[in-house]
C-alpha cells in the first residue's frame, strides 16, 4: 500500500492547479437592482439557487459541520451563523477560532457566508455552521482513524444534519481489499454509520486528481452499503457547466455523485474574500443544497433528501454521462419543486386517504355565475416524499366561462329534422350522412328521431337524440326541430336542457273535455356546454366519460282552443357525477348523485295570422350527495329557476319564411353552498391540520339572451336562414359580460 490508512498525510486540495488570492471587496450599495452578493458567483445562477430563494428556503435553522482546516471567526460574513463553537481536533481542545490554511473559511463561506449587502453569500446563507479542525497547518490531514472518528461523532452529538468533507485520499477504494479498509477504518466506518443512521447526511469531494474514480473515502459505499442512506460525493463543473479539467469523475460512485460549480468561485478568506477552484468548493455546494431541502421540510430522512438531489438534478445533454457527472448537475430549482405524483389529502394524516392534483377539477356551468372562493385558505398539496405545498384552491373549482362557440353552433343552426304527417301521426328524422354527428357518442348513429302516435284512448310519443322539450312541456316543435334559433336550447325547459343524447318515451291521455295528463321518463347523459356541437371525430371517447341522467315528468294541461294550450309539470332529474350539469373530479368532486325535483309551467298562444306565442318558467331544489375522499364535505340544498317568452310569425315577407324572437333568462343557481374540509399543513409526524371554509353558489349577476331569427325558402332546393343572439352578463355573472353572435346558413338540397 502506498500509505499508511492510519496515520498519513490525507490530499487535502489546495493542491497545484488551485488558486487562491485575496480580492478587495467594497460593499455593495443597499439599493442595488439586483442582489451584488447572488450575481458575484455564477455558481449559484448555474445550480438555480435563486429558485430556492423565491420559495423562500435558505437553509434557516439547519446544522453543518464542517470538517476541515477550521475558521476565521473575525470575518464578519460568519456573524451569526456560528450553531456550535466546534472542536479542535488537532491540538485537542474546544473551539475553532482561527485558520491557518484558509481552506475551512473558504468552504464555510460557500456554504453559509451571510447575505448582508455586501461581500457573497452562501448557497444556504441562513444555515449554522459547526467548524472542526482536523487540517495541519500545512494542509495535510494526519489524525488517526479514532481522532476521525471523534469528529464525526462530534458532529452528529451537536445536531449536525449536514457533514461537509472537503478533502479525500488521493487513491480510489479499490486500490485496497474491504477487509483492510474495515481493519484500518474501524472506527472511522462505525461513525459514519451511526451518523446516518441518526439522519445525518455526509458530504465528500472527488479529488482534483483528474482521474475515472473518486478518492477513497467518497467511494466508501461501494464497500459499505449501509452507508448508501446518506452518502454523497461531488465532481467539479467549471463556468461553461462542463467537468473541470483537475477534477476526478464519478467513476463507480456514480449513483450517489453529483456534479456543482467548482471553478473560480468566490467566497470568504481570512477577515476578506478570494477565489479558488476544486472539488473542495464542489461538496459545500451540495451540503449547502442538503441543507436547504432540510429547512423546509425537517420530516424528510437522509435518505430522502440524497434521492430528491440526485433525482432532480440535471441529466440533459453531457450530464447523460453517468461515469463523468453521476447523476447530474446540482439543480436547486427541481429540487425544490414538488417530485412524483403530486396528491391532496381527505384525512388526518399524510398516510390517509388522498387523490392526485392533476385529477381534481370541479367545472361550473353558467348556472353559477362565478362561485365565490375569495375567503378559502390555500390548499396544502404533498409530493412524491410527502413534501408540502400551497396551490390555489380557486383553481380546482374553477368558474369556466362557457363562452359561446360560433363556428361549433353554426354547425348545428337551420339543422333541420324532415317532418312527415298524416293528419294524426307525427314522424320526424335528421340522419347523418357520412359519419358525421352533431351530437358525438349518441346512439342511433347520431340520428335524431321523433315519433307521435295516436292511439284509441291515449298518445304514444317517443324521442332519440332530441331535447326532452319536444315531448314535455309547450314549446313551440318548430324551433326546436329546425333549429332556427341560434340557441335553440333556451326555448326548453332548462332542467331537460341538461340531457345530451336523451331517449324519451311518454303516454298522453284525456281526462276530460280540453284536459290532459302527460307522463314520461327519459336518459341520457350529461351536457354542461350545450352550444358545444363537435364532430365524431374531435373526440370520439371523451364522450363516453360523461355522467348519466335519467328522470321523470308529469304533466297536466288543458287545450285552450286552435293551438293554443297552459301545461303545468313536475318531474325529477338524477344526475349521477354532476350538480346541475357541473362535472368535477378527483378530490374537488362535488356529488356522487344529485337529485334535482322541479315545477314548471308553459304556455302557447295562437294569435293569429301566423302568430304563436309561447313562455315558460322552471323552479327547481336540488340535493347533493357528497362523495368520500373529496374535499367537499357538504352540500346544502341549491335553488334554481330559469324562464322565457318569445314569439314565432310565419308568413312574414313571402308564405314561404317565418320569423322569431326568444327572451330568456337561462337556468341561474339563486341558493346554496358547498363545505370544503382543507388541508393547510402538515407537522413532523406526518398529521394534518384542515381549515373549513365555503363556496358559495349562489350566482352575483342574472344573464338574460335576447335572440331573433329568420329563415326562408328561396326555392325548391334552397333556403336561407340567419340569427342573431344578444347575451347579456353571459353565465350569470355580474359586471357588464356581454356577447353578440350573428349566424347565417344557406342550404341546398339534391
Amino acid at each position: 500500500m502506498e500509505n499508511n490508512l492510519v496515520n498519513r498525510p490525507r490530499t487535502f486540495f489546495l493542491a497545484p492547479g488551485i488558486f487562491l488570492f485575496f480580492l478587495n471587496l467594497s460593499p455593495f450599495p443597499a439599493t442595488a437592482a439586483t442582489d451584488p452578493e447572488y450575481t458575484i458567483n455564477y455558481s449559484l445562477s448555474q445550480i438555480h439557487a435563486g429558485d430556492a430563494y423565491a420559495r423562500g428556503w435558505t437553509g434557516l435553522g439547519v446544522t453543518v459541520a464542517v470538517l476541515d482546516s477550521g475558521i476565521n471567526l473575525d470575518n464578519s460574513e460568519f456573524i451569526g451563523r456560528i450553531a456550535d463553537p466546534g472542536y479542535d481536533f488537532v491540538t485537542d481542545t474546544p473551539g475553532v477560532t482561527q485558520d491557518l490554511v484558509g481552506h475551512g473559511t473558504f468552504v464555510s463561506g460557500i456554504i453559509a457566508a451571510d447575505r448582508n449587502g455586501y461581500g457573497v453569500e452562501g448557497v444556504a446563507y441562513d444555515a449554522q455552521l459547526i467548524p472542526e479542525r482536523i487540517v495541519n497547518p500545512d494542509g495535510s490531514i494526519t489524525l488517526s482513524d479514532a481522532q476521525i472518528a471523534a469528529a464525526i461523532r462530534y458532529g452528529t452529538a451537536h445536531g449536525a444534519k449536514v457533514q461537509n468533507n472537503s478533502w479525500n485520499s488521493s487513491v480510489p477504494i479499490t486500490r485496497y481489499a474491504k477487509s483492510t479498509i474495515s481493519a484500518y477504518l474501524a472506527n472511522t466506518l462505525q461513525a459514519y454509520r451511526e451518523a446516518i443512521q441518526a439522519g445525518a447526511i455526509i458530504v465528500f469531494a472527488a479529488g482534483n486528481s483528474s482521474m475515472n474514480q473518486p478518492g477513497l473515502y467518497a467511494e466508501l459505499p461501494l464497500y459499505y452499503s449501509e452507508l448508501l442512506p446518506g452518502f454523497l460525493a461531488a465532481v467539479a463543473t467549471d463556468a461553461t457547466g462542463k467537468i473541470a479539467s483537475y477534477s476526478n469523475r464519478c467513476g463507480a460512485a456514480a449513483a450517489w455523485c453529483l456534479a456543482a460549480p467548482g471553478s473560480n468561485i468566490i467566497s470568504t478568506l481570512g477577515t476578506g474574500y478570494g477565489t479558488g477552484s476544486g472539488t473542495s468548493f464542489a461538496a459545500p455546494m451540495v451540503s449547502a443544497a442538503a441543507a436547504i431541502l432540510d429547512q423546509e421540510w425537517p420530516f424528510l430522512t437522509n435518505a430522502q433528501i440524497k434521492n430528491i438531489l440526485l433525482t432532480t438534478a440535471n441529466k440533459s445533454g453531457i450530464y447523460a454521462k453517468s461515469n463523468t457527472y453521476g447523476q447530474g448537475l446540482l439543480d436547486l430549482e427541481k429540487a425544490t419543486r414538488p417530485v412524483g405524483t403530486v396528491t391532496v389529502s381527505t384525512g388526518s394524516s399524510v398516510a390517509s386517504s388522498s387523490g392526485k392534483l392533476s385529477n381534481s377539477l370541479a367545472s361550473f356551468t353558467g348556472a353559477f355565475g362565478k362561485v365565490s372562493s375569495a375567503s378559502t385558505p390555500q390548499t396544502m398539496v404533498l409530493d412524491a416524499y410527502g413534501r408540502d405545498y400551497d396551490v390555489s384552491t380557486a383553481a380546482m373549482f374553477q368558474n369556466v366561462s362557457h363562452r359561446f362557440d360560433a363556428d361549433q353552433a353554426l354547425e348545428s343552426f337551420d339543422d333541420r329534422l324532415t317532418q312527415f304527417s298524416d293528419g294524426r301521426t307525427v314522424l320526424a328524422f335528421a340522419l347523418t350522412p357520412g359519419g358525421h354527428s352533431i351530437l358525438p357518442g349518441a346512439g342511433f348513429n347520431g340520428a335524431r328521431l321523433f315519433m307521435e302516435a295516436p292511439m284509441e284512448s291515449m298518445t304514444l310519443t317517443g324521442a332519440a337524440n332530441l331535447d326532452p322539450s319536444v315531448i314535455f312541456g309547450l314549446a313551440p316543435r318548430e324551433v326546436l326541430f329546425r333549429a332556427e334559433a341560434v340557441e335553440p336550447e333556451v326555448a326548453s325547459n332548462a332542467y331537460l336542457s341538461l340531457v345530451r343524447n336523451a331517449t324519451t318515451l311518454a303516454l298522453k291521455v284525456p281526462v276530460h273535455e280540453g284536459v290532459w295528463l302527460r307522463g314520461g321518463s327519459f336518459f341520457g347523459v350529461e351536457d354542461n356546454d350545450p352550444a358545444k356541437a363537435s364532430t365524431l371525430a374531435d373526440d370520439p371517447r371523451g364522450v363516453g366519460a360523461r355522467a348519466a341522467i335519467y328522470g321523470g315528468v308529469g304533466e297536466i294541461g288543458v287545450d285552450l282552443g286552435r293551438q293554443s294550450a297552459v301545461a303545468v309539470s313536475a318531474g325529477f332529474i338524477e344526475e349521477n357525477g354532476t350538480l346541475l350539469g357541473a362535472s368535477s373530479s378527483g378530490v374537488a368532486a362535488l356529488a356522487d348523485h344529485t337529485l334535482t325535483s322541479f315545477v314548471s309551467g308553459s304556455a302557447k298562444a295562437d294569435l293569429g295570422d301566423g302568430f304563436m306565442a309561447f313562455a315558460g318558467a322552471e323552479f327547481g331544489w336540488s340535493r347533493a350527495q357528497t362523495p368520500s375522499n373529496s374535499l367537499v364535505t357538504d352540500i346544502s340544498a341549491l335553488t334554481s329557476q330559469a324562464m322565457r317568452v318569445g314569439f314565432t310569425k310565419t308568413s312574414v315577407l313571402s308564405d314561404k319564411d317565418s320569423f322569431g324572437f326568444i327572451l330568456s333568462q337561462p337556468l341561474q343557481v339563486r341558493g346554496g353552498s358547498a363545505g370544503l374540509s382543507i388541508p393547510t399543513a402538515r407537522d413532523f409526524d406526518g398529521h394534518i391540520s384542515r381549515t373549513r371554509a365555503t363556496l358559495d353558489f349562489a350566482s352575483q349577476g342574472q344573464a338574460f339572451d335576447m335572440q331573433a331569427f329568420y329563415q326562408m325558402a328561396l326555392d325548391e332546393k334552397g333556403s336561407l336562414a340567419a340569427g342573431l343572439l344578444l347575451r347579456q352578463n353571459a353565465d350569470n355573472a355580474s359586471g357588464s359580460d356581454h356577447e353578440t353572435v350573428a349566424l347565417a346558413r344557406y342550404r341546398l338540397s339534391f
